[in-house]
């Protein structure tokens, strides 16, 4: 980056005007292109669906998606003998078992 040195700089106001609104228009500039490189870096990166597709996903007569973290316990009777059945849904996502 070049030194600006005060002796090297105009004396008139105008041309100092000048060079004052040309920097600020140029760091303007540059604000802008950080920003849309910042959102390009960092942003979202998934795609974005319209009203139309996820109105879509209602179509269907399907049960809701649920996390749960509690188990479900129900008796089990076999020929044998009897035990419980516990089903545990802790980290796994997805429809509800029917």
């Amino acid at each position: 980056m070049k030194q600006v040195v005060a002796k090297e700089l105009p004396t008139d106001v105008a041309t100092l005007q000048e060079m004052v609104i040309s920097l600020h228009k140029k760091a303007a500039v540059l604000e802008d292109k950080l920003a849309l490189a910042r959102k390009k870096k960092y942003g979202s990166a998934s795609e974005k669906l319209s009203t139309e597709e996820l109105m879509q996903g209602l179509l269907f007569d399907e049960e809701p998606i649920t996390c749960s973290s509690a188990e479900k316990t129900e008796t089990v009777t076999i020929e044998s003998h009897t035990r419980k059945k516990t089903e545990t849904a802790a980290i796994a996502c997805g429809p509800t078992p029917g």
